[in-house]
Formats: structure tokens, sequence, C-alpha cells
């Protein structure tokens, strides 16, 4: 006599062969980019360029950053951001392009107007309140502060966001001070606390591949392929495994083709990072190889 049968709880059925992926339909495909290695590296910067991979990986569903050996060495002060130039009692100073402490963006600041304006100043920063002050030491004459930025072309950034942009415009700004003019005193305190320590966060782009939707003014978005998080000071290496940066994978509503990586760093407005040395990241690729799956992937689309 046959013992009693044994049922699975629910009712379950083994389902295992209904559309199952097996390894030998989809495989990984781990990718390692170097931008030591892109096109034009002579006339070329790393933050913004173009890699061409060592074959086509054909028929691509997803992509992911599982890591990136980012060197944080761009400059947060320079031309190009606009926020490097100032005036004192009308005349034009200027700092140098690089990145700064509390202590040396003070000694640049009061050594561009020793020489430019010929007026002695001093700049402190107060570590409790965090603002920056800015006095005469030579003189309690009344001078002026302007830190709209010079017109180097077209229109500068105060004029072009003033509307849109209420940060991050001008060397003021980045000091602590809301407003660009200032003027009828022998000293000034910034409202607000100074800002010198740059991008929290970088936004890598790779072309055609969007995993992240950043918020921009007005209900506007820009995508990117994902956020990285500075974790590491001026002149040391970001490394982020997957764990510490933000959602990274793109997965592609049909199988795609991928021979060329176009990639490009900004900051939160868009604008490119010119990096000094090189970076590189791992993109792990799903690789359909069975035509069978090939087709259900196809056919889904058709429906």
């Amino acid at each position: 006599m046959s013992g009693p049968v044994m049922r699975p709880i629910g009712g379950f059925q083994d389902r295992t062969t209904l559309g199952a992926v097996y390894p030998t339909e989809s495989i990984p495909r781990v990718v390692n980019v170097d931008t030591r290695f892109r096109d034009n590296a002579g006339i070329t910067n790393a933050g913004f360029c173009t890699i061409r991979l060592p074959r086509t990986y054909k028929n691509i569903t997803s992509m992911r950053l599982s890591s990136i050996e980012l060197p944080n060495t761009w400059y947060d002060f320079s031309a190009t951001l606009e926020n490097t130039n100032f005036t004192v009692s009308g005349v034009q100073c200027t700092i140098s392009d690089g990145n700064y402490t509390s202590a040396t963006l003070a000694s640049a600041i009061v050594s561009s107007v020793s020489a430019t304006a010929g007026i002695g100043l001093g700049v402190t920063f107060n570590p409790v309140t965090g603002t920056c002050t800015i006095s005469g030491t030579t003189t309690t004459s009344p001078f002026s502060l302007n830190f709209a930025p010079a017109i180097t072309s077209g229109t500068c950034c105060v004029t072009r966001e003033a509307s849109l942009r209420p940060f991050d415009t001008g060397l003021g700004s980045y000091l602590g001070f809301i407003s660009n003019a200032y003027s009828g005193a022998s000293s000034y305190t910034g409202e607000t606390i100074t800002n010198i320590w740059g991008n929290t966060y970088v936004l890598l782009n790779l072309e055609k591949y969007e995993a992240v939707d950043h918020v921009s003014f007005n209900g506007t978005a820009s995508p990117a392929f994902a956020k990285i998080v500075v974790t590491a000071g001026k002149n040391n290496i970001i490394y982020a495994d997957g764990g510490n940066t933000i959602t990274n994978r793109v997965v592609f509503s049909e199988p795609e083709n991928i021979s060329v990586i176009k990639l490009k760093l900004t900051d939160c407005y868009g604008r490119p990072l010119t990096l000094f040395g090189n970076f590189s990241f791992t993109l792990e690729m799903q690789e359909v190889v069975s035509s069978k799956l090939y087709s259900a992937y196809k056919d889904n689309l058709a429906k």
C-alpha cells in the first residue's frame, strides 16, 4: 500500500522552463573604459571625449556602471565658471584659476587687490559663523565692491541666468555675499556662509544612455547616465563601486549594438568639467547570444 501523496503547498507548478533565461542565452560583458585611450588624446580633455571599443557589442539589453575611479582635479574657481574676477572701487581684480582653501583664497584676493587697485584689504573667514569679511587695512575710507563677473564673451552668467539661478553667480556668491554691489562702507560681511568646497556631486553623461533625470529650473530636467557623489577632497581619487553611486543601470527598450562611448562629465548646471589627468570606469553590459531570446525581444516590441 502506497503512502500519502505529498502535494506542494499552494498548488505550486514548475514553471522554470517557461520563458527562462539561461546563462547561455544572455551573458554579461564587462568593459573597462580608460580615458587614456580616447580618440585624439592630444587635443581633447578626459572630461569630454570619445572612446572606441575593441569590437561591436551586439544585442545589448542593459548597461550599468559598476565602478569608477575619478581624480578630483577639476578647478572650482576659473574664468570659465566666471568666479575669479571682481572690482574694488571700480578697478577690476582677478585671482588665478585653481582650487583654494579659505587661507589661500584670502591671500589671493588680498594680493590681487593690492597689486591691481593699490588698496590694502583684509579677508577673513569666521570659523563659527562660516561667513567672510572684507575690510580695509590701510585706511578707514569707504571702498566699493562689485562681484558681477566681467563680460568676456557675449553676456556673463549673472546677466544670462539672473532670473533663474540665484546661486553660484560670480565670486561674491562663493564668498557668501548675496548682492553683487556694495558701497559706502570700509568693511563688508557676507550675508550667508561661504562655499569653497565646490561640487558635492558630478554627473557622468554617456550619449544616448540615460538612467538619471537631473531636475533643473522650472520643472525641467537634464538626463545623465550616473550621479557620482564627490567623496574625496581635491587631488584625491573618488572611488565608487556601485554602492555609492546613484541608480546607474539603463535597460534598453530593444537590443542595441554598441561600439563607441561618447562621454561627458558635468556639474549640476551642465557645465563640462575640465579634468587634469585621466579617469576610468567599468561598464557591465548584458548581451543576448541566443537567437531564440533575441526573437522574443523583437516579438515583445511588436505587440
